[in-house]
């Protein structure tokens, strides 16, 4: 397991390198695969059927989401992406609190 978490840092410290940071569209990837191979090389059990359905939805929302951003201007996808992250934020930390207290 060592060896791929040197091998996945080694590739994301690459790519954010070579990007000059913003490289999370490569990480992202790059730690999904590190762990699945490390999760097929413990012998886990994964549920097959459970990522497949992951996969089918994350492709859908692929092809969903380019429409969408073609035909949506550049600065009110920023806005609503704003808005998103600071919802998520905002429930985020509205579930934690109440264990931090």
């Amino acid at each position: 397991m060592l060896p791929i978490a040197v091998v996945a840092g080694l590739l994301i410290g690459l790519s954010l390198g070579a990007l000059g940071g913003g490289g999370s569209i490569l990480t992202v990837p790059i730690n999904s695969a590190a762990a699945l191979a490390a999760r097929l090389g413990s012998h886990a059990s994964l549920d097959w059927p459970l990522l497949g359905v992951f996969t089918v939805a994350a492709l859908a929302g692929v092809l969903v989401g380019n429409r969408v951003a073609s035909r949506v201007d550049a600065p009110r996808l920023t806005t609503a992406f704003a808005v998103l992250l600071i919802t998520v934020a905002a429930y985020s930390l509205a579930r934690s609190l109440p264990g931090l207290m």
